[in-house]
């Protein structure tokens, strides 16, 4: 628990190339029903429907167990957590600060150039971006990133990119090591 507060600590107080993909395509009907099973307290509750795709130094991951428990939107903050399988310990977290996912233009790369943003949107400024990565052996590497954000759609399902993300071992004990290739696809409970 100590060692995830400091994750959430070090990417909460970070401020940070995504990469372009195709469009994805609309949630099945299992995804909406698996969805409004978990919204409705089932058994399934723990976890909710997504993936997320992605590269650590080139060793490819895909992870299907997005923690319901974990995974969260907020009108201030959301966050993506996932894992290989519910007893895995290797997970990767994306979070998103001072962003309400439903007041944006999709898509939108974040957080913005600096130089992008006009005086009238000082709050745009404020955005902050990070990553957590976690290993099987409980190894820790936390950090800022650029996030590409797709699409959200009425349903909750919200959909992105990230690509060049150097995270530090959160002891810096070990090298660095870097997010490529990342896709996911999650859906959020937005009541």
């Amino acid at each position: 628990m100590k060692i995830q507060l400091r994750t959430l600590a070090l990417i909460a107080a970070s401020l940070c190339t995504a990469c372009s993909a195709p469009d994805d395509p609309p949630p099945s009907a299992d995804h909406q029903t698996a969805l409004e099973s978990a919204r409705a307290g089932n058994q399934d509750a723990q976890t909710l429907p997504g993936s997320v795709s992605f590269s650590v130094d080139g060793e490819p991951k895909h992870f299907e167990y997005i923690s319901g428990d974990h995974t969260f939107y907020t009108t201030v903050a959301s966050k993506i957590h996932a894992q290989a399988s519910s007893r895995s310990s290797e997970t990767v977290t994306v979070i998103l600060s001072n962003v309400n996912l439903k007041k944006l233009d999709y898509p939108i790369e974040l957080p913005l150039p600096r130089d992008a943003i006009e005086p009238s949107q000082a709050m745009m400024a404020m955005i902050t971006t990070g990553f957590g990565y976690t290993d099987g052996e409980g190894n820790e590497w936390a950090g800022p990133g650029r996030i590409k954000l797709e699409s959200l759609l009425p349903n909750g399902t919200l959909s992105g990119s990230f690509s060049n993300v150097s995270l530090p071992h959160v002891d810096k004990e070990l090298p660095n090591v870097m997010l490529t290739d990342g896709r996911f696809t999650v859906s959020l409970d937005m009541s």
